[in-house]
């Protein structure tokens, strides 16, 4: 089994946050409970309940809250998937000011970082 493919397992306990790094081209499945997903840069907000799945597109980081607690596995999307956004929005997304060295900053000590 290819393990750059491997389904992860990332729990997010009970009224906690998780920030993800560079997540363009994961994909999110929710195993048990409520996840909240905010992706900086997009407008919509995702809320994943058990057996719903995600693919994000933009290479910003994502923030998962969960009032109760979830259960989320990720992988990287298939490659077709991955590669849906051309490659000059991909770059622009990288330039993004809503997540500068000053946001990442402040929000350093109020957000624990998902395990890669």
């Amino acid at each position: 089994m290819n393990d750059q493919n491997a389904w992860k397992t990332l729990t997010v306990p009970r009224a906690t946050t998780r920030l993800i790094e560079h997540a363009a081209g994961l994909e999110l499945h929710c195993i048990d409970g409520t996840a909240w997903i905010t992706q900086l840069g997009d407008q919509r907000d995702v809320v994943l309940r058990p057996g719903c799945r995600i693919v994000l597109s933009l290479p910003t980081a994502i923030v998962v809250t969960s009032r109760d607690g979830a259960t989320l596995r990720c992988r990287p999307a298939d490659r077709q998937v991955r590669t849906r956004a051309g490659w000059a929005k991909r770059v622009l997304g990288l330039f993004d000011p809503r997540w500068s060295g000053a946001a990442a900053r402040g929000l350093h000590d109020r957000i624990r970082r998902a395990a890669p």
